[in-house]
């Protein structure tokens, strides 16, 4: 195991992983949260991590690092994806960032230690952390600009994905426009019922 360090040191590699990962959060965040109500998990005041940085167990991060006694680091763990993601799909994304960041060695930021779920917005621009996207549409048109998943999975694959994604948010918004409704977190619509659990 690559990953594997002690004493909550983690190897070079390892770190170029994560730094792949952050590198691509925002496109990769389209595998990960593939539907409109992924994002109602990815709000503030849930568990679920909002934020594109690391940390040491800690379980505000996008990744995050267990840690057992004695202190020995065997995985990283990227807290992102939901249950309604495609598996295949969203592990292929993943590998494609992480070992983008190990090709091109590149350097992971200073873990966060802070707990994230309660930091202000000056407090994460002083930390220099950015958010994940805020809705599917805004995370496939991050997953279109970054031609790391194109090359990896394959271009007619990651399209045609994408051009289904994008689809579901425009038919999202029509439903939301003819009902005169604004795109809440708190609100779970009769579109997604019928799209995410009784349609056939």
């Amino acid at each position: 195991n690559v990953f594997r360090g002690e004493k909550e040191r983690i190897p070079e590699v390892a770190l170029n992983f994560i730094a792949g990962i952050l590198e691509h959060a925002k496109g990769l965040t389209a595998f990960m949260a593939s539907t409109v109500n992924s994002y109602k998990r990815l709000v503030p005041g849930f568990e679920a991590p909002i934020y594109i940085c690391w940390g040491y167990g800690n379980r505000s991060a996008m990744i995050r690092i267990p840690v057992y006694k004695p202190k020995h680091i065997n995985r990283i763990e990227i807290r992102t994806p939901d249950t309604a993601c495609n598996p295949y799909l969203t592990i292929a994304a993943m590998l494609a960032a992480g070992l983008d960041g190990i090709k091109r060695g590149l350097e992971a930021p200073e873990p966060a230690k802070e707990n994230l779920y309660h930091a202000s917005l000056n407090e994460l621009e002083s930390l220099g952390i950015e958010p994940l996207p805020e809705n599917l549409g805004e995370a496939v048109k991050y997953a279109e600009s970054d031609s790391i998943f194109r090359s990896f999975l394959g271009a007619s694959t990651v399209d045609r994905y994408l051009k289904i994604k994008s689809e579901e948010w425009s038919a999202y918004l029509k439903f939301l426009e003819e009902n005169n409704l604004e795109n809440s977190v708190n609100v779970i619509t009769d579109w997604e019922i019928r799209e995410y659990l009784v349609r056939s």
